[in-house]
């Protein structure tokens, strides 16, 4: 494999928002309510363009001969009244099936480690779906661990 790692550019827009909504049509397995297009709507484009610009965060790219087989997406989280301390969030992880398991996740994770030490983050963070054990795997032999807990009740289930 001949892998390359990038830091997106504009032009690079519509394939990240395609691979974006890909991963919003397997997630949508976890979660019914998500919006499967996000990435194509408004709010999405202009989250991508920010940090395509390299405001508030950055994405990095992995191509094999020009083919993109993913990408990562992060914002910066300056310390605030409640966190004090730099922090780095993973928004978005995403590799065509075909790609996974051949090394090109732990790729793009090493670089986001290196580039938050680079900007003097202290910490790196990510949310997954509790039920999608493969992805939570992956980020625990990444080094991730358990951090915080989020709960949800869902009303139209409940009393």
């Amino acid at each position: 494999m001949n892998l390359h790692l990038r830091k997106a550019t504009i032009n690079d827009l519509p394939a990240i928002q395609s691979l974006c909504n890909e991963l919003g049509e397997q997630s949508a397995g976890f979660d019914a309510e998500l919006s499967t297009t996000w990435a194509s709507n408004h709010e999405g484009e202009k989250y991508y363009r920010e940090r395509l610009m390299g405001k508030d965060g950055f994405v990095l790219i992995a191509e094999e001969s020009e083919e993109i087989l993913g990408f990562i997406s992060t914002t910066i989280h300056s310390p605030d009244t409640w966190r004090l301390t730099k922090r780095v969030e993973v928004d978005n992880i995403f590799l065509k099936d075909a790609h996974r398991g051949k090394g090109v996740g732990k790729k793009l994770i090493h670089e986001v480690k290196k580039w938050s030490r680079e900007i003097q983050a202290n910490r790196i963070f990510l949310t997954a779906f509790f039920q999608n054990k493969k992805a939570i795997a992956f980020y625990e032999r990444e080094g991730f661990i358990p951090y915080e807990l989020t709960l949800e009740i869902d009303l139209k289930k409940s009393e």
